[in-house]
């Protein structure tokens, strides 16, 4: 049987805000160009970067003001589910797709577009969408929802199919997601050939207690299914008090940890290669 060798990268970034379109596609861009790998797998809640972006038809809040509302969503219980509808907004996604269909034409790829908050018909969700060589090519919505998204009004979906891509047909899931053995079995039975977890790590303050053993349950599913898994994490500071403590990570189908993050604060591309059945 043919076989064929993608390298697939684990994308851990460095959350930045974005008050304009062009500077999130810039911020991107740069990742698509110093990697190599045919895949960038970028991290849950890659939508913090545009929580207060400018798009032309819409007036953004200020600064200050906004600032002191996100202070008020986060450190109080009142209005959780204004702040699903804030960290949903439209917007946010078409940026997300203009900019991610843009690039992954430009130079090629597929990407896993990290997770953002979206608005269907039937609620919101943390999903995951995926482009491939400037195409939308498909969507996973997180079905293992933290406490603070069901406050949000988040919903959970339960749709475990792989997405098929032209690097292979790739199980998404998201961060508490790997919690769960049956979402992991349930893609690596459907088809995939490796599985993608987008991840935040938010942390309270640096240097946080990270437990290795209750903290990475992507070792006990690469086991279970015997399949690589790629898991990237965001890092450093977004704004004051928004800590997010990097702990990227790729493991081997028997739980060997191929590759992992050297710094929770910085930037890092960790890639290895996936070989395909054809």
């Amino acid at each position: 049987m043919d076989k064929t060798t993608v390298k697939v990268a684990s994308v851990q970034l460095n959350l930045k805000q974005c008050f304009t379109e062009s500077s999130f596609y810039a911020f991107i861009e740069n990742v698509f160009k110093q990697s190599e790998a045919d895949v960038l797998i970028f991290p849950e809640d890659i939508s913090f970067c545009l929580a207060w972006v400018k798009e032309d038809t819409i007036q953004s809040l200020s600064l200050k003001s906004s600032l002191e509302n996100f202070s008020t969503f986060i450190l109080s219980r009142i209005n959780l589910n204004k702040m699903g509808n804030w960290i949903s907004e439209p917007k946010i996604e078409r940026i997300i797709r203009r900019t991610f269909q843009s690039l992954t034409k430009k130079y090629n790829k597929v990407a896993v577009a990290g997770s953002i908050y979206v608005q269907r018909p039937k609620g919101k969700y943390n999903s995951s969408l995926v482009f491939d060589n400037g195409e939308f090519v498909g969507e996973y919505s997180k079905q293992n929802l933290v406490p603070l998204e069901i406050s949000w009004g988040i919903k959970g979906d339960y749709n475990s199919n792989p997405i098929q891509t032209s690097k292979g047909n790739i199980g998404v899931c998201i961060c508490y997601d790997l919690n769960d053995p049956n979402v992991c079995m349930k893609l690596k039975k459907n088809g995939a050939d490796y599985i993608v977890a987008p991840s935040s790590g938010w942390r309270p303050y640096p240097w946080y207690p990270f437990n290795r053993k209750t903290e990475c349950p992507q070792i006990y599913r690469a086991v279970e299914n015997d399949i690589i898994i790629f898991r990237p994490y965001c890092c450093g500071f977004i704004f004051p008090g928004l800590f997010f403590q990097g702990h990227s990570m790729i493991v081997g189908k028997y739980g060997e940890i191929i590759k992992e993050s050297n710094s929770i604060f910085k930037q890092e591309l960790l890639s290895w290669n996936v070989v395909l059945d054809n």
